[in-house]
């Protein structure tokens, strides 16, 4: 059960997926060629209210070549898993908690030894009740909106750049190359349209 989105990487395809119970995340490995199940990765999870037309699987992965990253929700706290290709668990960064009453469904982008997250969330202010009697979807965030860098290899936080929050978006981070060899981060949510140095953070316009 989910909503992400395949990728294939060196033959193999990758594919996140929660259990009909809600008790776990999956990452999938398959063969491309032949549709054959080469491993799995699973997390524990739980049971939480989301979007009608959501899921609790909707981060589609990402590959530099070398590693897969994937977000899991475990219904309350998102975290970062990097895995090797051949399904070796390599490091995981927790985002903590997240508040959207569509549930979680940005994706992770990977592009200069860098994994890029936007982790728009709905402002308190501004954010949807639970039902009486439902569980709260997460705690509240401690920065309800920002973009995060992390490093490929260690999963060390590069960089943190504070957005202003309104509502969650899920949209995915969009490496732009520049004249002479730069490139840009661009990232688009309710709040506006936002340009970053993807090695500093540094918004360069907005």
């Amino acid at each position: 059960v989910g909503h992400a989105s395949p990728i294939v990487v060196n033959g193999m395809v990758f594919l996140q997926s929660s259990s009909d119970d809600a008790s776990k995340r999956t990452l999938l490995c398959y063969d491309a060629a032949t549709g054959k199940l080469k491993w799995s990765k699973s997390v524990p999870g739980r049971k939480t209210p989301v979007h009608a037309k959501s899921s609790l699987a909707s981060s589609t992965p990402t590959s530099d070549g070398e590693r897969v990253f994937v977000l899991f929700w475990d219904g309350r706290v998102v975290t970062l898993h990097a895995y090797g290709l051949d399904g070796s668990e390599l490091w995981s960064a927790s985002l903590g908690g997240y508040v959207s009453q569509h549930g979680v469904g940005m994706s992770p982008v990977a592009h200069g030894g860098k994994v890029f997250i936007n982790y728009d969330q709905d402002d308190p202010a501004h954010a949807q009740k639970p039902k009486e009697g439902a569980p709260p979807p997460g705690p509240p965030a401690e920065n309800p909106a920002e973009v995060l860098a992390f490093d490929a290899k260690t999963g060390a936080k590069v960089w943190t750049a504070k957005r202003k929050a309104f509502r969650a978006c899920s949209s995915s981070p969009f490496v732009r190359e520049l004249p002479g060899g730069k490139t840009e981060l661009v990232v688009s949510s309710t709040a506006g349209l936002t340009g970053y140095d993807p090695d500093t953070g540094k918004v360069n316009w907005d």
